[in-house]
């Protein structure tokens, strides 16, 4: 994270260290919703889906970064959902990765990920 922070800071222009910077954020998210840390979990995920979003908005055709951002809303929806037992929260950031996946979904058809992860929001907003 701090190496991915110095570069960011240093090259800000390139968009490949911003991206993962926020990679590096999301698995500093993962790691503290496995110790039972969710307050520290919901801050990574939030630093997380703010850089995503900065790397999306450079090139909003990058199914690469689209996922990225999905991604980031789900870690959200998924903390709200689970452990805070939030399920207005959870269903706003639910239906933002929703869309996306939905999109990357019908523009890459033959890519499982998507279609997986698509079906998986799509559970998790038939359960709210």
């Amino acid at each position: 994270n701090e190496i991915f922070k110095n570069l960011s800071e240093a090259f800000p222009q390139n968009i490949s260290y911003k991206n993962s910077l926020a990679i590096s954020y999301q698995n500093l998210g993962n790691i503290q919703v496995a110790f039972g840390r969710l307050d520290e979990a919901l801050n990574y995920y939030e630093i997380y889906n703010n850089l995503a979003h900065q790397v999306y908005s450079t090139n909003p055709k990058n199914a690469k970064f689209k996922n990225g951002l999905a991604t980031s809303y789900s870690k959200l929806g998924y903390v709200y959902n689970k452990y805070l037992k939030n399920p207005v929260k959870a269903k706003d950031y639910f239906q933002k990765c929703h869309t996306l996946w939905q999109e990357l979904t019908e523009a890459h058809p033959s890519y499982v990920e998507f279609k997986d992860n698509f079906d998986w929001v799509k559970k998790q907003l038939a359960s709210l």
